[in-house]
């Protein structure tokens, strides 16, 4: 489920709010582990893969797709 919220305090931003269910926990832990790992930063402080990917690296593994 997502829920997108406009904010008139910052116009043309918005807001996403995600949520999961119980099957999805491990599979999404994983991946937010992974993203926030230092090996995933270079010396400067840029992340070097995107969150989906490791998302979608996740769900091929619990999924088997």
């Amino acid at each position: 489920m997502t829920q997108t919220k406009y904010s008139p305090r910052k116009p043309g931003r918005f807001t996403a709010g995600h949520s999961i269910i119980n099957s999805e926990y491990i599979a999404l832990c994983n991946a937010y582990e992974k993203w926030l790992s230092p090996s995933n930063f270079d010396e400067n402080g840029f992340q070097q893969e995107k969150l989906s990917k490791f998302i979608a690296e996740e769900r091929l593994i619990v999924g088997g797709q």
